[in-house]
This record gives structure tokens, C-alpha cells and sequence, in this order.
């Protein structure tokens, strides 16, 4: 009992702290441009993915896979839309940008098994791989 205690608190300090994608919200420009309707859907989406995110990162924390596999499949939901999103930064590389999706929903998925397994360790690694995803994309996108 004392180790999944000492394993969900280090789990829950390790992805928020070391997380600078869901600790803080960073400001980008639209290159001068007004926000359009296209770009606003596309926040929308992402606004949805860090709520859901935060979410199953709470229910994890507390071992309650059931609550954390319902925002995560919320997650798969909003991220399949990712691949129709029009880049307003390095849109050259939208190549890149498109694997990176493909991978975010890849992981999304694992995670998804490996809570309805109730493999919470499991579910720990999965999730770090889903922030680390989540970190290298909105570095080179956002």
C-alpha cells in the first residue's frame, strides 16, 4: 500500500513539474493575424485536450483507471481532428507534424489498454510517454 502511495505522489510531482506543457499556458501569435474560425476550433480542441488531460492525470494519481480511461477516450476523440489542423507556426514541417499526432494517438491508445487492464504501473509509463509527445510537439508547433 505504502509503495502505490510513494509511486502515484512521485507520478502526479513528476508530470506536473516536469511538464511545461500542462503547467502553464504559453502565448503564441497568429503572425499578426486575426484569430479565424478554423483557428479557433483548432484552440478549442487543444483547450479540450489539456481539460481531459488534467483530468485523467487526477483520476491516475488516485488509481481510478475507469474515470482516467473516460478523459483519455475523450482525448482520442478531440486529437483525431489534430490531423486536419492548418499550422500557424513552422508550417513548413507539417510532415513532422502529422507524426507527432499519429504518435500522441498511438500512446493515447496504450494508455487506454493498459487502464482497462488496472495495470497502474503500466498506465505510469503510458502516460509519461503521452506528455512527452505532447512536450516535443508543442515545442516545435506552438
Amino acid at each position: 500500500m505504502m509503495k502505490r502511495l510513494i509511486s502515484a505522489g512521485l507520478f502526479l510531482l513528476l508530470a506536473v513539474a516536469g511538464s511545461p506543457v500542462f503547467g502553464q499556458e504559453k502565448k503564441h501569435d497568429h503572425g499578426g493575424h486575426h484569430m479565424t474560425p478554423e483557428m479557433k476550433k483548432q484552440h478549442d480542441t487543444m483547450r479540450t485536450i489539456q481539460m481531459e488531460w488534467t483530468k485523467a492525470e487526477k483520476a491516475l494519481s488516485k488509481q481510478d483507471m475507469k474515470t482516467a480511461r473516460m478523459s483519455v477516450e475523450k482525448m482520442v476523440v478531440a486529437g483525431a481532428y489534430m490531423l486536419q489542423f492548418q499550422l500557424h507556426k513552422n508550417s513548413e514541417n507539417h510532415e513532422q507534424f502529422i507524426e507527432l499526432t499519429e504518435e500522441f494517438r498511438q500512446r493515447l491508445n496504450k494508455l487506454i489498454t493498459s487502464l482497462k487492464a488496472g495495470t497502474f504501473e503500466d498506465a505510469q509509463g503510458h502516460a509519461a510517454a503521452v506528455n512527452k509527445t505532447c512536450d516535443n510537439c508543442h515545442l516545435a508547433f506552438r
